[in-house]
């Protein structure tokens, strides 16, 4: 990625250029995030939080390895992302970052003071958030309930990578520990960095996919309004609401899909356009929809860390 000298120079007032690996742009999906990150700096939306219980003994030490040498494998987990005082915003790949496990032991409290104090931990790490610039965008905090169970809390920013990494992530993870655990050399198959998806994203025909998009929503006007919904916030904001499906339900569904050829998907988002425009009685609506954005011609992209994720409108 080619710098101006007051960019190069801006950088490395934070960072020493000896600890620069790469800086490359980030995507325009990567942008949009960093857009609403910054228009609400205390906004939990982008911030990303899993748990889980681990069974067993658990030596932290080699946790601790294993986590340092995960950041290794992934350059995009060395990551920060520097925005101000360069004409657009950068992905700065570090050299070397060398993350913390934060742990705690709670096995001394009762079941109820462990309950309550890991929630309240995950509600402080959430509120804690990241700084893009300066942070390891991703961190681990380990708290013991028991001899024989640990809490596992992974958290990253949402800007570094989709959904489907976490799996990508988790099972190299213990795969190292395995192999430090067992005292053996770690052998894993190279990985392909996230800048080579990027490199492909700049090559494609931009006016050609803006073409498109532009007569796929032309002549779409309307300003879709739910009932009892006045107020519009600027801030973006996340909100999930679960629900299961019954059994019955759901085999009528695949029914359909399957005398109409249709993923699932398409008929679940067909219901969602026809809500939409029952509650907002209109005819014509719009609706965003999340895509993987794998299928990129990219070779290694299936087992590549980073965000692929883009939001499309269906009409």
């Amino acid at each position: 990625q080619s710098l101006t000298l007051e960019e190069l120079a801006e950088l490395t007032k934070y960072y020493h250029s000896a600890t620069i690996q790469d800086i490359y742009p980030l995507t325009p999906m990567q942008e949009g995030m960093l857009f609403h990150s910054l228009l609400d700096e205390h906004s939990t939306t982008y911030f990303e939080q899993k748990s889980f219980i681990s069974k067993g003994n658990v030596h932290l030490d080699i946790l601790e390895q294993s986590f340092i040498k995960l950041i290794e494998r992934y350059e995009i987990l060395r990551s920060v992302i520097v925005h101000e005082n360069v004409q657009s915003p950068k992905q700065v790949i570090l050299k070397t970052r060398k993350p913390m496990i934060h742990y705690e032991d709670l096995s001394t409290l009762s079941e109820n003071e462990r309950t309550a104090y890991v929630e309240k931990f995950e509600v402080a790490d959430r509120q804690k958030g990241f700084s893009l610039s300066q942070d390891i965008l991703i961190r681990l905090a380990v708290l013991k309930l028991n001899a024989e169970e640990y809490k596992m809390i992974w958290s990253s920013h949402h800007i570094l990578m989709d959904g489907w990494c976490n799996g990508l992530i988790m099972k190299d993870f213990f795969t190292i520990y395995s192999y430090l655990s067992n005292g053996t050399a770690v052998q894993l198959p190279d990985t392909t960095p996230y800048v080579e998806y990027i490199k492909w994203l700049q090559k494609q025909p931009k006016n050609k996919a803006k073409q498109f998009w532009q007569q796929y929503v032309e002549g779409y006007t309307n300003q879709a309004k739910l009932p009892g919904k006045e107020k519009r916030s600027e801030a973006f904001t996340k909100e999930r609401l679960e629900f299961t499906i019954d059994p019955k339900m759901t085999e009528a569904l695949k029914r359909i899909s399957k005398h109409h050829q249709v993923t699932l998907n398409n008929v679940i988002q067909t219901v969602w356009g026809i809500l939409l425009q029952k509650n907002t009685n209109l005819d014509d609506v719009v609706f965003g929809s999340v895509v993987s954005g794998r299928n990129a011609e990219v070779e290694g992209i299936e087992e590549m860390v980073g965000l692929f994720i883009n939001t499309v409108p269906v009409r």
